[in-house]
């Protein structure tokens, strides 16, 4: 199972999908992909801060 890296939420593999500089991330809704889409670098740099 997935994450959304915008809310956190578990979603299903093959939910709302988009591969963004060749890596899937997947989403609970469109508004966290459009999110997502307005701004990619913010989502990435947030969910790299909290992995570390």
């Amino acid at each position: 199972m997935a994450k959304d890296i915008v809310c956190g939420m578990e979603v299903m593999d093959g939910s709302i999908c988009i591969y963004y500089e060749d890596k899937l991330y997947c989403f609970c809704t469109e508004a966290c992909r459009g999110a997502f889409l307005r701004d990619p670098s913010k989502y990435i740099e947030e969910h790299d801060r909290k992995v570390d």
